[in-house]
């Protein structure tokens, strides 16, 4: 740092006798200029002539202060050129660096809040059936509403058809990653009146996803579906 400082000094120091003979030389040219001016208008002798040499001379030396704002624009704008042409040889760096910076905004992720299980009554259940075509369901019992994963789970249709005899029955258990459908056997009673049933082993959680989707189908061509909804 110390070395920059002084050699901020030595130019500085040459820039400012720089600036002096610059003086110097825009005085010459405006009185160079003036007496052309005088000369033009009206012939002058050899005697003024000397007189405006002389008087040119006092203000070069200082004797008279010709400090006017023409030369002291002039003067100030070569002083202003000189700094910025040392700065930039010193540092150019830093002026490098400061005009290539670029600004990156930041990313503020949005955080997605995580839903709240619903809880489930645990042990068996039974839900009632009414209405609907041929077959008609009449119940839909569980022997674990809420199973475990591993745990095994019956579930049980009661299916009625007045016009045919049910021919089959089938299940699609709907869970929070996975969905399969199951076959029902005829557990008891007739194809006319009976109960349908199925066995399953649990094999996904349901936290946030439960439903069934039952169909039934007749020899008749006829078919029915419920579709219970639990979460």
């Amino acid at each position: 740092m110390l070395h920059i400082n002084i050699a901020m000094v030595i130019v500085l120091s040459r820039a400012t006798r720089i600036i002096d003979k610059i003086y110097l030389i825009i005085l010459l040219l405006m009185y160079k200029k003036k007496l052309k001016t005088q000369r033009k208008n009206k012939a002058l002798p050899m005697d003024k002539l000397k007189t405006w040499f002389n008087n040119l001379l006092q203000k070069v030396k200082g004797e008279d202060n010709y400090l006017t704002t023409e030369t002291f624009t002039a003067g100030a704008a070569v002083l202003i050129v000189i700094i910025i042409i040392v700065t930039l040889l010193i540092s150019p760096a830093s002026f490098k660096k400061s005009g290539s910076r670029t600004i990156v905004p930041t990313v503020i992720p949005t955080l997605t809040p995580t839903p709240t299980p619903i809880p489930l009554p645990r042990g068996p259940r039974e839900f009632g059936i009414s209405g609907g075509v041929n077959p008609q369901f009449r119940d839909l019992k569980f022997s674990e509403y809420d199973p475990t994963i591993g745990q095994s789970q019956t579930i049980t249709a009661s299916v009625l058809d007045v016009q045919g005899n049910v021919k089959s029955v089938e299940i699609k258990l709907i869970t929070d990653s996975k969905s399969k459908t199951y076959p029902m056997k005829l557990s008891e009673g007739t194809v006319k009146k009976g109960v349908w049933s199925i066995t399953i082993i649990t094999e996904d959680k349901h936290d946030y996803i439960y439903r069934l989707i039952i169909k039934a189908k007749n020899d008749k061509g006829q078919e029915s579906t419920v579709n219970p909804i639990f979460k």
